[in-house]
């Protein structure tokens, strides 16, 4: 009997040993942050957004260096967001495009200035919306696709939202639309001072999640219970302290993305 149970122990630690071995490091991107593309005609890709170099670099599967591009920002201004790294949605070429954010911070007046720019591989500029920090991209049944980029004042008190619309030549494939984040989480406007509108998408079969809200520290300082009943929710931020805190969605079986959102005086 001694004999069984030291054999069944033995099995139950190989089997542990097994599972944990399922779960390989198999690259480490230092310094920057990290995405996956799917493109039509070069198969899926990781890229990387360089803050220090203003670039996107685009890896193969095998993690070599496929692609780099240049990304133009104005003066004294930061890389914040790149999104829809794809081909055929902003033009009609095979050439790699994507939609990128930057930022300013001015410290005496304590605000942010966007922009948002879309470009080529080459860091040809195909559009570029000062103010701009928000986006999103969505197929319209029998109409097409359209881009809607949120703009934002906020150099006047209460600062002002202005909302562009744009046709798009092309379309958004359903891989390119998980890619950004199409089940998760989105919250604007950001920087925000006042009231904040967070969209939500839960999985298919899943009928309840927590949404967190975190801070740089790790501490949740307020949760929320969503279900699929509903697909936003607004939310007052005026009792939290400015800075940079971190929404997300989860719940048993199921981690959404996250979204950081800056809360400003």
């Amino acid at each position: 009997m001694k004999t069984l149970t030291t054999l069944l122990i033995c099995i139950l630690i190989a089997t542990a040993q097994i599972s944990y071995a399922q779960i390989t490091l198999e690259k480490t991107y230092t310094g920057v942050s990290a995405g996956i593309a799917h493109t039509e005609t070069y198969g899926d890709k990781y890229y990387v957004m360089d803050v220090a170099n203003s670039q996107c670099r685009i890896y193969n599967l095998d993690h070599s260096l496929w692609k780099s591009v240049g990304l133009s920002v104005p003066s004294n201004y930061y890389l914040y967001d790149i999104q829809y790294v794809t081909e055929h949605l902003f033009n009609t070429d095979n050439s790699i495009e994507m939609l990128y954010v930057c930022y300013n911070y001015n410290s005496t007046l304590d605000y942010y200035t966007y922009e948002t720019r879309i470009a080529s591989e080459t860091g040809t500029l195909l559009l570029t919306l000062p103010g701009a920090g928000y986006n999103w991209i969505t197929d319209v049944a029998g109409a097409g696709t359209r881009l809607l980029s949120y703009v934002y004042n906020y150099a006047v008190s209460p600062y002002t939202v202005t909302t562009k619309v744009y046709s798009l030549a092309g379309s958004l494939s359903s891989e390119a639309s998980d890619a950004t984040g199409a089940i998760g989480l989105k919250a604007y406007p950001n920087p925000v001072n006042g009231n904040l509108r967070v969209e939500y998408t839960l999985p298919e079969g899943l009928r309840q999640a927590e949404l967190s809200v975190v801070n740089t520290s790790g501490q949740i300082v307020r949760k929320y219970t969503v279900d699929h009943n509903f697909d936003s929710l607004t939310l007052d931020t005026k009792g939290l302290a400015p800075g940079t805190y971190f929404w997300h969605l989860q719940a048993p079986g199921f981690q959404g993305s996250s979204q950081q959102i800056i809360v400003a005086q």
